[in-house]
C-alpha cells in the first residue's frame, strides 16, 4: 500500500469516528482510546506470521492512527 492510500484510509476512519463518537474530552480519554486501538493491532501482530490477516492488520493500524489524529486535534 502506498502512503497516499494509507492516509486516505486514516482520514476515512477519522471522519467516521468524529461522526459517531464526537470529540475526545480529555487526555486520559484520548490515551485510553488509542491504547484500545493498539490492543486490537497487537492481537494480530502477535499471531504467527502465517496466521496474520494483513488487511485486518492494516485496518487496525489505520484505526490507531486515526485515534492519534483525534488526540492531536481534540486534546488541548
Amino acid at each position: 500500500m502506498d502512503a497516499g492510500l494509507a492516509i486516505e484510509q486514516i482520514a476515512c476512519e477519522y471522519m467516521h469516528a468524529i461522526e459517531t463518537e464526537g470529540e475526545i474530552k480529555s487526555a486520559h480519554e484520548g490515551y485510553a482510546v488509542i491504547l484500545e486501538k493498539l490492543d486490537g493491532l497487537k492481537k494480530i501482530v502477535w499471531q504467527k506470521p502465517k496466521d496474520r490477516d494483513i488487511e485486518q492488520m492494516r485496518k487496525e493500524a489505520a484505526h490507531a492512527a486515526a485515534m492519534a489524529l483525534r488526540f492531536i486535534v481534540d486534546v488541548t
